[in-house]
Order: structure tokens, then C-alpha cells, then sequence
């Protein structure tokens, strides 16, 4: 096992006091306190953030919002997916040897929820192959995505450069980056909590942030002077066909 630095030995204290703290949200999902007194308003405000594509949330859309966060760009829509979920509405009938009509959909609901399987299909016509992790220990060097589900929503974390990882959740108003070390615990933290995670490879679309060490760097510091909130853990694990926001954001 390598020797761990003082730094990192000093990011992995944080990021447990972090995981601890006050701040998370008890049994809301993966939904930062601030994000809860204060909903995000995805429809007004930006998706740049120094450079980092940061989608925010608008109603139950929350896996339209991950995706595209992973991707760094908005290659994904509700229309898009709702096809995904019709299609594979019809290869189930035809399986079931009975008419769609007959069946309630268990691949997308009206207020915009949609099941793992979307997700699954979505990323693999966009030629990434995504596939769940089991522990920490199934991570690749290689890994620049992920993306996480519990009860009803989704966020991703992606990394841009050599070291610099970013959780991009839609429920809060800016990324958080962390360093390698933290995605570990972070993601271990959420396997205890009953989250599901993904690793999604293959080719991700160029960032122009890592052909511009300096603006990666002003990024780095602009998620850090942000007072960006890290995600929260519930106790209690959960398991739903379905994966969206599920959530009121309007008072």
C-alpha cells in the first residue's frame, strides 16, 4: 500500500469531518442542507462556472442534469431519454408478447423520473460503457466519471486533468472539487450509506480546461472560495426503480 503524504493524510481528516458534519441533510437523498433552505433555480442560473459545465436543477430532471454534467456539455434531454424509455418499453412488450398500451411504463413516469436502464442505454448509444462499482476497489486509474444514485436522484463526479475531481450535483448552486484522495473516501462513505455508483469509460468529449492549466487552476480556486457544501449521506439505503429529483425546488 503506498505511503500516503501529509497532505493527503490531512484531506482524509476533512473530508470524514466533512462527511460527519451538521450540514447534510439527514434522510433527503444526496441533497446538500443549503440546497433545501435555499432551492437552486436551475432555470435561471448559469451553467459555467469558470469554465466547468454545472447544470442545476429543474424539476425531477436530475438524471438529464447528470449526464450532462458528466460530459461537461448538454448532449442529453428529456426528449432524448423519453425515447430511450419508450424503446425499451417496446422490447419489454415484445418479450412479454403483449401491447406497450397494456403496460404502465417502468422506464419513465410523467413528472420526468427515469429508471436505471434509461440511464444505462442513453450513455451507451453516446458510446460510454457504464458499469456498477461494488467497492472502491473496483476503480481504475484510467476512471475520469461516476455517477451516483440514491433513492431518487442522481449526481456525477468528473475529473478534469490529472487530479482535479468535481462534484457536480444539481441540487447545489456551484461544483465542489476534491483531490483524488477525497474521491476515495467520499465514494467508500457512500457505499456504506447504500448508494449505488457507476463508473462510466470510454471516450469523454475534450475539455478545454485541460489545455489551460491556468484556468483549471482559477476554477479550482473559485469552487474553493464558493464555500461549496460537499454532498450528503442518508442512513438509510434505498431502492427505486425510478431515479430523478423527486423533490419540490419552488417555496
Amino acid at each position: 500500500m503506498p505511503i500516503a503524504s501529509m497532505k493527503e493524510l490531512k484531506e482524509r481528516e476533512e473530508l470524514k469531518d466533512k462527511m460527519t458534519g451538521d450540514h447534510h441533510a439527514g434522510d433527503d437523498g444526496d441533497v446538500p442542507k443549503e440546497a433545501l433552505e435555499m432551492p437552486v433555480d436551475g432555470e435561471r442560473l448559469p451553467t459555467d462556472f469558470h469554465g466547468i459545465y454545472h447544470e442545476k436543477q429543474i424539476g425531477a430532471l436530475c438524471a438529464v442534469h447528470a449526464l450532462n454534467n458528466l460530459v461537461q456539455a448538454r448532449w442529453f434531454d428529456e426528449v432524448g431519454l423519453a425515447e430511450v424509455a419508450r424503446d425499451l418499453d417496446r422490447r419489454e412488450a415484445a418479450l412479454l408478447s403483449s401491447p406497450v398500451a397494456d403496460h404502465e411504463s417502468q422506464n419513465v413516469r410523467g413528472d420526468g423520473f427515469f429508471s436505471v436502464q434509461v440511464i444505462l442505454q442513453a450513455l451507451q448509444r453516446a458510446g460510454l460503457a457504464c458499469g456498477q462499482l461494488g467497492s472502491t476497489a473496483n476503480r481504475e486509474r484510467g476512471d475520469a466519471g461516476y455517477i451516483l444514485n440514491r433513492r431518487e436522484h442522481w449526481f456525477a463526479l468528473r475529473r478534469i486533468g490529472d487530479r482535479h475531481w468535481f462534484d457536480l450535483n444539481s441540487m447545489a448552486k456551484t461544483p465542489q472539487e476534491m483531490s483524488p484522495a477525497h474521491v476515495d473516501l467520499f465514494l467508500q462513505a457512500h457505499f456504506e450509506k447504500g448508494y449505488s455508483v457507476f463508473a462510466v469509460r470510454g471516450a469523454f468529449p475534450s475539455h478545454r480546461l485541460e489545455r489551460d492549466a491556468g484556468a483549471l487552476a482559477a476554477a479550482v480556486a473559485a469552487c474553493a472560495s464558493s464555500g461549496a457544501a460537499p454532498a450528503s449521506s442518508s442512513t438509510k439505503p434505498a431502492t427505486q426503480a425510478f431515479s430523478g429529483a423527486g423533490r419540490a425546488l419552488a417555496p
